[in-house]
């Protein structure tokens, strides 16, 4: 600052100054040099303005903006970990028996969600599972994972029984999970005298489209 006006130029900027009662504040000033008629400085006219209610302002700004990018890379993170997650639950591959031939495509979601598969095959039958936890997210992603322990849980007791199936997966799901609403699908394949049956227990979910050999749809 003195270099700058004792050459003879102008100086503006903002700096931390001092009251007389001992308050530290920020303020802005413009100061010149004024010269006498031979051309020599003899004084200084300085212009202030007090900015501190401004450079508070600006400095929260900067605070909550570095904060708002740490909880983005953190939620990025969880995100990426819980889509991690959310794929080790799914088949990687249809089962294979000798009574059906089983092909699926399941396409996840560019965002984390609670869509859920699972197969469950022996040498008589086959079932299929399909759940959609509604909404999306790491807390969807998460009750995933318990619909997929419930499923199995439901399975083991219930396995060739698809209203049983249903009632208890919404027995074993109430308690926990009574603020999420869940869709799903439950179909069980097997081998009778007449062929391969099917059949299936839905709730709330879109409803199964039967295509037979034949062409007709269900």
């Amino acid at each position: 600052l003195w270099n700058c006006i004792s050459s003879g130029n102008e100086w503006f900027g903002d700096f931390h100054n001092k009251k007389k009662n001992g308050e530290m504040y920020w303020e802005h000033a413009s100061i010149s040099p004024v010269y006498n008629e031979a051309g020599i400085i003899t004084n200084y006219v300085a212009v202030k303005e007090d900015i501190t209610e401004i450079v508070e302002t600006r400095n929260e700004l900067i605070r909550k903006d570095i904060q708002l990018r740490e909880r983005n890379e953190e939620m990025e993170h969880d995100l990426k970990y819980a889509a991690k997650v959310q794929h080790s639950l799914l088949p990687e591959s249809a089962p294979v028996n000798n009574f059906i031939q089983i092909e699926f495509k399941f396409k996840s979601l560019d965002i984390v969600g609670g869509d859920f598969l699972s197969f469950y095959n022996n040498t008589t039958h086959c079932s299929v599972f399909v759940g959609d936890v509604v909404g999306h997210g790491i807390s969807a992603a998460l009750f995933m994972s318990l619909l997929k322990f419930a499923a199995d849980s439901a399975y083991r007791s219930n396995s060739n029984d698809c209203s049983s199936f249903m009632i208890e997966l919404n027995r074993l799901l109430y308690e926990s999970m009574f603020n999420y609403f869940i869709t799903a699908v439950y179909a069980f394949f097997r081998i009778s005298d007449n062929g391969v049956i099917l059949e299936f227990s839905n709730g709330g979910h879109p409803a199964l489209i039967i295509h037979r050999k034949s062409g007709q749809f269900e």
